[in-house]
Protein backbone atom coordinates (compact mmCIF):
# COMPACT_ATOMS: atom_id res chain seq x y z
CA UNK A 1 0.00 0.00 0.00
CA UNK A 2 2.99 2.64 0.64
CA UNK A 3 5.46 1.17 -1.84
CA UNK A 4 9.21 2.03 -0.72
CA UNK A 5 9.48 2.27 3.04
CA UNK A 6 11.85 5.05 2.84
CA UNK A 7 11.90 7.00 5.46
CA UNK A 8 11.79 11.05 4.16
CA UNK A 9 11.59 13.31 7.50
CA UNK A 10 11.17 17.20 7.51
CA UNK A 11 14.48 18.75 7.85
CA UNK A 12 13.71 21.80 9.83
CA UNK A 13 17.08 22.56 10.31
CA UNK A 14 17.37 23.92 7.06
CA UNK A 15 16.49 27.87 7.53
CA UNK A 16 13.93 27.61 5.04
CA UNK A 17 12.14 24.87 6.21
CA UNK A 18 11.74 26.02 9.59
CA UNK A 19 10.52 29.80 8.36
CA UNK A 20 7.01 28.88 9.45
CA UNK A 21 8.02 27.83 12.68
CA UNK A 22 10.13 31.27 13.38
CA UNK A 23 6.97 32.78 11.95
CA UNK A 24 5.05 32.15 14.74
CA UNK A 25 7.49 32.58 17.51
CA UNK A 26 7.56 35.89 16.60
CA UNK A 27 7.12 38.93 19.63
CA UNK A 28 4.69 40.66 19.66
CA UNK A 29 4.39 44.24 18.31
CA UNK A 30 3.06 47.00 21.06
CA UNK A 31 2.75 49.51 18.15
CA UNK A 32 0.31 47.14 16.14
CA UNK A 33 -1.71 46.47 19.60
CA UNK A 34 -2.09 49.78 20.03
CA UNK A 35 -3.25 50.18 15.81
CA UNK A 36 -5.66 47.55 16.75
CA UNK A 37 -7.17 49.32 20.03
CA UNK A 38 -7.61 52.47 17.82
CA UNK A 39 -9.04 50.79 14.75
CA UNK A 40 -11.37 49.14 17.52
CA UNK A 41 -12.21 52.81 18.39
CA UNK A 42 -12.64 54.34 14.83
CA UNK A 43 -15.41 51.38 14.08
CA UNK A 44 -17.18 52.36 17.11
CA UNK A 45 -17.11 55.93 16.19
CA UNK A 46 -17.90 54.61 12.51
CA UNK A 47 -21.36 53.29 13.80
CA UNK A 48 -22.49 56.14 16.28
CA UNK A 49 -22.25 58.15 13.13
CA UNK A 50 -24.14 56.80 10.75
CA UNK A 51 -26.06 54.33 12.62
CA UNK A 52 -29.15 56.37 11.83
CA UNK A 53 -28.14 56.03 7.93
CA UNK A 54 -28.40 52.59 6.92
CA UNK A 55 -27.57 52.50 3.45
CA UNK A 56 -25.01 55.35 3.72
CA UNK A 57 -22.96 53.57 6.27
CA UNK A 58 -22.12 51.01 4.50
CA UNK A 59 -18.80 52.65 2.54
CA UNK A 60 -17.39 53.85 5.81
CA UNK A 61 -17.58 50.79 7.33
CA UNK A 62 -15.71 49.45 4.64
CA UNK A 63 -13.16 51.69 4.93
CA UNK A 64 -12.41 51.19 8.08
CA UNK A 65 -12.71 47.39 7.66
CA UNK A 66 -10.32 47.21 4.59
CA UNK A 67 -7.98 49.46 5.90
CA UNK A 68 -7.69 47.16 9.05
CA UNK A 69 -6.71 44.36 7.05
CA UNK A 70 -4.64 46.17 4.64
CA UNK A 71 -2.20 47.34 7.98
CA UNK A 72 -2.03 43.65 8.65
CA UNK A 73 -1.42 42.49 5.25
CA UNK A 74 1.83 45.14 5.32
CA UNK A 75 2.20 44.36 8.96
CA UNK A 76 2.66 40.29 8.28
CA UNK A 77 3.90 40.16 4.81
CA UNK A 78 6.63 42.43 4.78
CA UNK A 79 10.03 40.65 3.39
CA UNK A 80 8.20 37.25 4.07
CA UNK A 81 5.11 37.24 1.00
CA UNK A 82 6.05 33.21 0.05
CA UNK A 83 5.91 32.44 4.06
CA UNK A 84 3.08 33.91 5.19
CA UNK A 85 0.89 34.09 2.34
CA UNK A 86 -1.04 30.49 3.57
CA UNK A 87 -0.30 31.45 7.13
CA UNK A 88 -3.29 30.66 9.61
CA UNK A 89 -4.36 34.10 10.28
CA UNK A 90 -4.57 35.16 6.48
CA UNK A 91 -6.10 31.63 5.67
CA UNK A 92 -8.70 32.76 8.29
CA UNK A 93 -8.78 36.60 7.41
CA UNK A 94 -9.00 35.63 3.88
CA UNK A 95 -12.49 33.12 4.58
CA UNK A 96 -13.84 35.72 6.96
CA UNK A 97 -13.82 38.54 4.42
CA UNK A 98 -15.06 36.49 1.32
CA UNK A 99 -18.28 34.90 3.41
CA UNK A 100 -19.27 38.03 5.75
CA UNK A 101 -18.22 40.65 2.99
CA UNK A 102 -18.11 39.48 -0.51
CA UNK A 103 -21.62 41.24 -2.26
CA UNK A 104 -20.93 43.85 0.20
CA UNK A 105 -17.87 45.22 -1.09
CA UNK A 106 -18.97 45.23 -4.64
CA UNK A 107 -22.05 47.14 -3.21
CA UNK A 108 -20.12 49.81 -1.82
CA UNK A 109 -18.03 50.14 -5.12
CA UNK A 110 -20.85 50.33 -7.13
CA UNK A 111 -20.01 47.03 -9.13
CA UNK A 112 -23.54 45.43 -7.62
CA UNK A 113 -27.19 46.67 -7.08
CA UNK A 114 -28.92 46.80 -3.66
CA UNK A 115 -29.81 43.00 -2.69
CA UNK A 116 -32.77 42.52 -0.66
CA UNK A 117 -31.73 38.54 -0.03
CA UNK A 118 -28.61 40.19 1.43
CA UNK A 119 -29.74 43.17 2.91
CA UNK A 120 -32.82 41.93 4.70
CA UNK A 121 -33.24 44.14 7.59
CA UNK A 122 -31.84 47.63 6.39
CA UNK A 123 -32.45 49.20 9.85
CA UNK A 124 -29.75 47.15 11.84
CA UNK A 125 -27.27 47.68 8.71
CA UNK A 126 -24.65 49.62 10.33
CA UNK A 127 -25.38 47.66 13.77
CA UNK A 128 -24.27 44.78 11.20
CA UNK A 129 -21.21 45.97 9.70
CA UNK A 130 -19.64 47.04 13.08
CA UNK A 131 -20.36 43.34 14.13
CA UNK A 132 -17.93 42.18 11.50
CA UNK A 133 -15.49 44.91 11.92
CA UNK A 134 -15.70 44.16 15.75
CA UNK A 135 -14.93 40.58 15.05
CA UNK A 136 -11.94 41.02 12.51
CA UNK A 137 -10.31 43.20 15.34
CA UNK A 138 -10.72 40.61 18.09
CA UNK A 139 -9.61 38.57 16.32
CA UNK A 140 -6.54 40.08 15.60
CA UNK A 141 -5.72 41.20 18.67
CA UNK A 142 -5.98 37.69 19.87
CA UNK A 143 -3.31 36.34 17.19
CA UNK A 144 -0.97 39.16 18.33
CA UNK A 145 -1.00 39.13 21.87
CA UNK A 146 -0.29 35.87 22.58
CA UNK A 147 3.57 36.63 20.66
CA UNK A 148 6.91 34.92 21.97
CA UNK A 149 9.24 37.83 23.27
CA UNK A 150 12.15 35.10 21.69
CA UNK A 151 12.69 33.35 18.90
CA UNK A 152 12.80 29.62 17.98
CA UNK A 153 13.82 27.94 21.02
CA UNK A 154 17.54 25.96 20.90
CA UNK A 155 16.58 21.82 21.27
CA UNK A 156 13.65 22.80 19.42
CA UNK A 157 13.82 20.47 16.58
CA UNK A 158 12.50 17.27 16.31
CA UNK A 159 13.93 14.11 17.08
CA UNK A 160 11.66 11.59 15.56
CA UNK A 161 8.78 11.02 13.05
CA UNK A 162 5.62 9.07 13.04
CA UNK A 163 5.70 5.55 12.41
CA UNK A 164 4.52 3.86 9.55
CA UNK A 165 0.97 2.67 11.28
CA UNK A 166 0.07 6.17 11.64
CA UNK A 167 -0.52 6.13 8.01
CA UNK A 168 -2.02 2.81 8.31
CA UNK A 169 -4.48 3.91 10.80
CA UNK A 170 -5.42 7.18 8.93
CA UNK A 171 -6.14 5.57 5.58
CA UNK A 172 -8.45 2.68 7.84
CA UNK A 173 -10.73 5.68 9.36
CA UNK A 174 -10.99 6.83 5.88
CA UNK A 175 -12.15 3.65 4.31
CA UNK A 176 -14.56 3.20 7.20
CA UNK A 177 -16.07 7.26 6.60
CA UNK A 178 -16.06 6.71 3.46
CA UNK A 179 -17.55 2.63 3.64
CA UNK A 180 -20.31 4.13 6.19
CA UNK A 181 -21.22 7.00 3.75
CA UNK A 182 -21.71 4.84 0.43
CA UNK A 183 -24.24 2.80 2.76
CA UNK A 184 -26.54 5.83 3.94
CA UNK A 185 -26.81 6.33 0.51
CA UNK A 186 -27.72 3.04 -0.71
CA UNK A 187 -30.29 2.73 1.58
CA UNK A 188 -31.19 6.50 1.57
CA UNK A 189 -30.88 7.24 -1.87
CA UNK A 190 -34.89 6.92 -2.53
CA UNK A 191 -35.58 9.37 -0.36
CA UNK A 192 -32.58 11.94 -1.81
CA UNK A 193 -33.73 12.07 -4.81
CA UNK A 194 -37.21 12.93 -4.46
CA UNK A 195 -37.04 15.10 -1.68
CA UNK A 196 -33.51 16.86 -2.50
CA UNK A 197 -30.84 18.59 -0.01
CA UNK A 198 -33.81 18.84 2.16
CA UNK A 199 -33.95 15.32 3.37
CA UNK A 200 -30.30 14.85 3.45
CA UNK A 201 -29.80 17.99 6.19
CA UNK A 202 -32.57 16.13 8.05
CA UNK A 203 -32.30 12.80 7.48
CA UNK A 204 -33.74 11.80 10.99
CA UNK A 205 -37.35 12.94 9.69
CA UNK A 206 -36.83 10.64 6.40
CA UNK A 207 -35.45 7.65 8.68
CA UNK A 208 -36.22 6.13 11.99
CA UNK A 209 -33.48 3.93 12.05
CA UNK A 210 -31.02 5.80 14.68
CA UNK A 211 -27.82 3.76 13.52
CA UNK A 212 -28.22 5.12 9.77
CA UNK A 213 -28.32 8.66 11.26
CA UNK A 214 -25.21 8.32 13.40
CA UNK A 215 -23.77 7.27 10.51
CA UNK A 216 -24.61 9.95 7.85
CA UNK A 217 -23.84 12.85 10.33
CA UNK A 218 -20.44 11.84 11.41
CA UNK A 219 -19.48 10.49 8.40
CA UNK A 220 -17.70 13.58 7.91
CA UNK A 221 -16.20 14.04 11.60
CA UNK A 222 -14.97 10.66 10.49
CA UNK A 223 -13.53 11.23 7.43
CA UNK A 224 -11.21 14.36 8.76
CA UNK A 225 -9.90 12.32 11.43
CA UNK A 226 -8.49 10.04 9.18
CA UNK A 227 -7.69 12.21 6.52
CA UNK A 228 -5.78 15.00 8.74
CA UNK A 229 -3.44 11.72 10.66
CA UNK A 230 -2.84 10.38 7.11
CA UNK A 231 -1.52 13.35 5.67
CA UNK A 232 0.56 14.66 8.80
CA UNK A 233 2.70 11.52 9.61
CA UNK A 234 2.60 11.22 5.59
CA UNK A 235 4.50 14.46 5.11
CA UNK A 236 6.68 14.22 8.29
CA UNK A 237 7.77 10.64 7.46
CA UNK A 238 7.38 10.51 3.57
CA UNK A 239 7.50 14.17 2.63
CA UNK A 240 4.33 13.74 0.38
CA UNK A 241 0.88 14.81 1.01
CA UNK A 242 -0.08 11.24 -0.36
CA UNK A 243 2.59 8.98 -0.40
CA UNK A 244 -0.83 5.99 -0.83
CA UNK A 245 -2.84 6.01 -3.79
CA UNK A 246 -5.37 4.29 -1.61
CA UNK A 247 -5.19 7.64 0.54
CA UNK A 248 -5.25 9.74 -2.18
CA UNK A 249 -8.44 7.90 -4.08
CA UNK A 250 -10.22 7.91 -1.06
CA UNK A 251 -10.20 12.17 -0.31
CA UNK A 252 -11.44 12.41 -3.95
CA UNK A 253 -14.08 9.91 -4.12
CA UNK A 254 -15.51 11.61 -0.62
CA UNK A 255 -15.64 15.05 -2.32
CA UNK A 256 -17.11 13.79 -5.33
CA UNK A 257 -19.70 12.20 -3.13
CA UNK A 258 -19.80 15.51 -1.24
CA UNK A 259 -20.42 18.10 -4.65
CA UNK A 260 -23.16 14.80 -5.85
CA UNK A 261 -25.06 15.37 -2.42
CA UNK A 262 -24.77 19.66 -2.80
CA UNK A 263 -22.74 19.61 0.55
CA UNK A 264 -20.16 22.34 0.75
CA UNK A 265 -18.77 21.78 4.11
CA UNK A 266 -16.57 19.01 3.61
CA UNK A 267 -14.86 21.18 0.50
CA UNK A 268 -13.49 23.49 3.16
CA UNK A 269 -13.10 21.17 6.14
CA UNK A 270 -11.28 18.53 4.29
CA UNK A 271 -9.53 21.22 2.22
CA UNK A 272 -8.18 23.62 4.19
CA UNK A 273 -6.12 21.00 6.09
CA UNK A 274 -4.64 19.59 3.12
CA UNK A 275 -3.22 23.29 2.04
CA UNK A 276 -1.69 24.20 5.16
CA UNK A 277 0.02 20.38 5.31
CA UNK A 278 1.47 20.92 2.25
CA UNK A 279 2.37 24.76 2.81
CA UNK A 280 3.91 23.75 6.28
CA UNK A 281 5.39 20.47 5.82
CA UNK A 282 5.77 20.33 1.68
CA UNK A 283 6.05 23.12 -0.03
CA UNK A 284 5.30 26.86 0.62
CA UNK A 285 1.94 27.63 -1.62
CA UNK A 286 2.71 30.40 -4.36
CA UNK A 287 -0.17 33.10 -4.00
CA UNK A 288 -1.72 32.59 -7.02
CA UNK A 289 -2.65 28.90 -5.84
CA UNK A 290 -3.83 30.49 -2.98
CA UNK A 291 -6.41 32.75 -4.97
CA UNK A 292 -7.25 29.69 -7.60
CA UNK A 293 -8.29 27.62 -4.04
CA UNK A 294 -10.80 30.66 -3.03
CA UNK A 295 -12.24 30.94 -6.40
CA UNK A 296 -12.98 27.11 -6.45
CA UNK A 297 -14.65 27.75 -3.12
CA UNK A 298 -16.47 30.58 -4.21
CA UNK A 299 -17.49 28.94 -7.56
CA UNK A 300 -18.09 25.32 -5.75
CA UNK A 301 -20.94 27.11 -3.20
CA UNK A 302 -22.80 29.05 -5.71
CA UNK A 303 -22.92 26.18 -8.08
CA UNK A 304 -24.63 23.43 -5.35
CA UNK A 305 -26.28 26.11 -4.22
CA UNK A 306 -28.56 25.81 -7.29
CA UNK A 307 -28.54 22.32 -8.23
CA UNK A 308 -29.45 20.52 -4.75
CA UNK A 309 -32.64 20.10 -5.66
CA UNK A 310 -31.99 16.95 -7.97
CA UNK A 311 -28.39 15.57 -5.60
CA UNK A 312 -27.07 12.29 -6.61
CA UNK A 313 -27.93 13.09 -10.11
CA UNK A 314 -25.00 14.29 -12.23
CA UNK A 315 -27.38 14.92 -16.00
CA UNK A 316 -29.96 16.37 -13.76
CA UNK A 317 -28.13 19.01 -11.66
CA UNK A 318 -26.34 19.79 -14.97
CA UNK A 319 -29.62 20.04 -16.55
CA UNK A 320 -30.93 22.41 -13.68
CA UNK A 321 -27.42 24.29 -14.02
CA UNK A 322 -28.13 24.86 -17.34
CA UNK A 323 -31.61 26.00 -16.93
CA UNK A 324 -30.78 28.61 -14.13
CA UNK A 325 -27.75 29.79 -16.42
CA UNK A 326 -30.55 30.03 -19.42
CA UNK A 327 -32.81 31.73 -17.72
CA UNK A 328 -30.36 34.92 -16.22
CA UNK A 329 -29.84 33.42 -12.75
CA UNK A 330 -26.35 32.55 -13.14
CA UNK A 331 -24.42 35.80 -13.30
CA UNK A 332 -20.88 36.72 -12.40
CA UNK A 333 -22.39 37.62 -9.36
CA UNK A 334 -24.17 35.00 -8.45
CA UNK A 335 -20.82 33.31 -6.41
CA UNK A 336 -21.02 36.84 -4.58
CA UNK A 337 -24.74 37.08 -3.33
CA UNK A 338 -24.24 32.95 -2.26
CA UNK A 339 -21.03 34.10 -0.52
CA UNK A 340 -23.48 37.29 1.18
CA UNK A 341 -25.29 34.64 2.81
CA UNK A 342 -23.41 34.95 6.11
CA UNK A 343 -23.59 38.99 6.58
CA UNK A 344 -27.69 37.94 6.19
CA UNK A 345 -27.19 36.03 9.41
CA UNK A 346 -25.10 38.59 10.98
CA UNK A 347 -27.98 41.18 9.74
CA UNK A 348 -30.99 38.79 10.75
CA UNK A 349 -29.09 38.00 14.33
CA UNK A 350 -28.91 41.67 15.10
CA UNK A 351 -32.28 42.44 14.07
CA UNK A 352 -34.02 39.49 16.03
CA UNK A 353 -31.41 39.91 19.37
CA UNK A 354 -32.23 41.79 21.45
CA UNK A 355 -35.54 43.44 20.39
CA UNK A 356 -36.92 40.32 19.75
CA UNK A 357 -35.33 37.72 22.32
CA UNK A 358 -32.89 38.02 24.67
CA UNK A 359 -29.20 37.16 24.20
CA UNK A 360 -28.69 33.61 25.05
CA UNK A 361 -25.96 34.43 27.60
CA UNK A 362 -23.49 31.86 26.67
CA UNK A 363 -25.82 28.80 26.09
CA UNK A 364 -24.20 27.78 22.20
CA UNK A 365 -21.12 28.34 24.43
CA UNK A 366 -21.91 26.27 27.20
CA UNK A 367 -23.93 23.29 24.42
CA UNK A 368 -20.94 22.84 22.55
CA UNK A 369 -18.96 21.80 25.54
CA UNK A 370 -21.56 19.15 25.52
CA UNK A 371 -20.90 17.78 21.76
CA UNK A 372 -16.92 16.34 23.51
CA UNK A 373 -19.12 13.21 24.43
CA UNK A 374 -20.77 11.71 21.38
CA UNK A 375 -24.15 11.24 21.17
CA UNK A 376 -24.35 13.28 24.56
CA UNK A 377 -26.01 16.10 22.54
CA UNK A 378 -29.02 13.84 21.47
CA UNK A 379 -30.22 12.53 25.31
CA UNK A 380 -28.92 16.18 26.57
CA UNK A 381 -31.48 17.64 24.36
CA UNK A 382 -34.43 15.16 24.45
CA UNK A 383 -33.95 15.86 28.18
CA UNK A 384 -34.11 19.55 27.49
CA UNK A 385 -30.82 20.35 29.13
CA UNK A 386 -29.58 21.80 25.79
CA UNK A 387 -31.66 23.90 23.00
CA UNK A 388 -31.11 24.40 19.55
CA UNK A 389 -27.66 25.09 17.65
CA UNK A 390 -27.40 28.70 16.11
CA UNK A 391 -27.90 27.27 12.70
CA UNK A 392 -31.16 25.72 13.87
CA UNK A 393 -32.39 28.52 15.22
CA UNK A 394 -32.14 30.53 12.60
CA UNK A 395 -33.11 28.62 10.16
CA UNK A 396 -36.69 27.33 12.50
CA UNK A 397 -37.20 30.82 13.95
CA UNK A 398 -37.28 33.18 10.71
CA UNK A 399 -36.85 30.55 7.39
CA UNK A 400 -39.60 28.49 9.03
CA UNK A 401 -39.55 24.88 10.46
CA UNK A 402 -39.43 23.06 6.60
CA UNK A 403 -36.57 25.07 5.74
CA UNK A 404 -33.12 23.49 5.56
CA UNK A 405 -29.46 24.15 4.86
CA UNK A 406 -29.34 27.37 7.15
CA UNK A 407 -25.46 28.17 7.93
CA UNK A 408 -24.24 30.75 10.81
CA UNK A 409 -21.33 32.58 11.79
CA UNK A 410 -19.26 33.09 14.52
CA UNK A 411 -19.55 37.04 14.19
CA UNK A 412 -23.35 36.18 14.68
CA UNK A 413 -23.03 33.81 17.49
CA UNK A 414 -20.95 36.17 19.44
CA UNK A 415 -23.29 38.59 19.01
CA UNK A 416 -26.30 36.20 19.82
CA UNK A 417 -24.70 35.41 22.81
CA UNK A 418 -23.29 37.97 24.38
CA UNK A 419 -23.69 41.38 22.09
CA UNK A 420 -20.67 43.24 21.53
CA UNK A 421 -18.51 42.04 23.98
CA UNK A 422 -19.38 38.30 22.89
CA UNK A 423 -18.24 39.23 19.46
CA UNK A 424 -14.63 40.30 20.95
CA UNK A 425 -15.04 37.26 23.30
CA UNK A 426 -15.40 34.59 20.24
CA UNK A 427 -13.75 35.93 17.68
CA UNK A 428 -10.83 36.67 20.13
CA UNK A 429 -10.91 33.08 21.55
CA UNK A 430 -10.02 32.03 17.30
CA UNK A 431 -7.88 34.49 17.60
CA UNK A 432 -5.89 32.95 20.45
CA UNK A 433 -6.62 29.17 19.75
CA UNK A 434 -4.71 29.51 16.20
CA UNK A 435 -2.04 31.38 17.36
CA UNK A 436 -1.36 29.03 20.51
CA UNK A 437 -1.59 26.11 18.31
CA UNK A 438 1.50 27.14 16.10
CA UNK A 439 3.52 28.29 19.12
CA UNK A 440 2.92 24.69 20.93
CA UNK A 441 3.71 22.92 17.70
CA UNK A 442 6.85 25.36 17.08
CA UNK A 443 8.34 24.51 20.34
CA UNK A 444 7.95 20.98 19.90
CA UNK A 445 7.13 19.84 16.24
CA UNK A 446 6.23 16.22 16.63
CA UNK A 447 3.89 14.23 14.70
CA UNK A 448 1.08 14.44 17.67
CA UNK A 449 1.02 18.16 17.59
CA UNK A 450 0.95 18.40 13.70
CA UNK A 451 -2.20 16.54 13.63
CA UNK A 452 -3.58 18.62 16.66
CA UNK A 453 -2.65 21.87 15.14
CA UNK A 454 -3.56 21.37 11.34
CA UNK A 455 -7.03 19.58 12.11
CA UNK A 456 -8.05 22.62 14.88
CA UNK A 457 -7.16 25.14 12.17
CA UNK A 458 -9.26 23.33 9.67
CA UNK A 459 -12.13 23.11 11.99
CA UNK A 460 -11.50 26.82 12.72
CA UNK A 461 -11.80 27.87 9.35
CA UNK A 462 -15.17 25.56 9.06
CA UNK A 463 -16.38 28.14 12.26
CA UNK A 464 -16.44 31.04 10.17
CA UNK A 465 -19.65 29.82 8.14
CA UNK A 466 -20.77 27.61 11.53
CA UNK A 467 -20.28 28.32 15.36
CA UNK A 468 -18.39 26.66 17.99
CA UNK A 469 -19.35 23.43 18.07
CA UNK A 470 -18.56 22.80 14.34
CA UNK A 471 -15.46 23.02 15.71
CA UNK A 472 -15.16 22.26 19.48
CA UNK A 473 -16.48 18.81 20.05
CA UNK A 474 -14.25 17.29 16.91
CA UNK A 475 -11.12 18.91 18.28
CA UNK A 476 -10.92 17.49 21.55
CA UNK A 477 -12.13 14.25 19.92
CA UNK A 478 -9.61 13.97 17.47
CA UNK A 479 -6.43 15.33 19.98
CA UNK A 480 -7.95 12.13 21.96
CA UNK A 481 -6.84 10.04 18.93
CA UNK A 482 -3.87 11.36 18.62
CA UNK A 483 -2.73 11.13 22.23
CA UNK A 484 -3.88 7.64 21.42
CA UNK A 485 -1.57 7.14 18.48
CA UNK A 486 1.28 8.75 19.89
CA UNK A 487 1.61 6.37 23.00
CA UNK A 488 0.54 3.23 21.01
CA UNK A 489 2.12 3.26 17.70
CA UNK A 490 4.64 5.54 19.05
CA UNK A 491 7.56 7.33 16.37
CA UNK A 492 10.58 6.33 14.66
CA UNK A 493 14.07 8.33 15.42
CA UNK A 494 15.11 10.86 12.78
CA UNK A 495 17.89 9.52 10.92
CA UNK A 496 21.18 10.46 11.67
CA UNK A 497 22.94 13.51 9.64
CA UNK A 498 25.29 11.63 7.48
CA UNK A 499 22.76 11.86 4.36
CA UNK A 500 21.96 12.81 0.98
CA UNK A 501 20.21 16.63 1.16
CA UNK A 502 18.15 16.95 -2.03
CA UNK A 503 18.06 20.17 -4.25
CA UNK A 504 15.56 22.60 -4.20
CA UNK A 505 14.21 25.61 -5.93
CA UNK A 506 14.19 29.04 -3.92
CA UNK A 507 10.34 28.75 -3.68
CA UNK A 508 10.41 25.13 -1.75
CA UNK A 509 11.18 24.22 2.14
CA UNK A 510 14.04 21.80 2.31
CA UNK A 511 11.85 19.25 3.53
CA UNK A 512 13.22 15.23 3.10
CA UNK A 513 16.20 14.00 3.86
CA UNK A 514 17.23 10.48 2.21
CA UNK A 515 19.37 8.50 4.66
CA UNK A 516 22.52 6.53 3.66
CA UNK A 517 21.78 2.98 3.34
CA UNK A 518 17.98 3.38 2.63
Amino acid sequence: MYGAQTIQSVEVLDDRSSAFRMDALRGISWLYVLWLLAAGGLSLAVYAIWRGAPVSSVRPSLLVYYTVLVVHLAYRLRGRLQTNIASPDMLFLLLYTLFHLGYVTLYGLGLAPYEDSIFVVEATIPRSLFVINLGLVSFLMGYEILGRQRHLAEGANPTNVPRRGWCVFGVVIMMIAVASHVFVLTIMAPAYRVHGYNALQRINEYTEVFFIVLLWRNAIHVMTLGLVIYIVASALRYGKLFESKWAMTLAILYLLLAVLEGDRGPILQLGAPMMLVRHYFIKPVRVRYLILWALVVLVAFTVLSMVRTTILQPKEMLQEYRYQKDTGVVTWMRPFVEMGSSFLVVNITTHEVPSVQPHWKGTSWRDSTVQIVPFLRGIAFRRGIVGLAPSEWITFTYYGMQASGRAFTVAAEGYLNAGYFGVILELMFFGLFIRWLTIRFSRRPTALWGVIMMACIGLSVMAIRGHMAIMLPAAAQLTVVAVFLSLVIGHDPVPEQEAVMPSYDDTAYATSVTPNGY
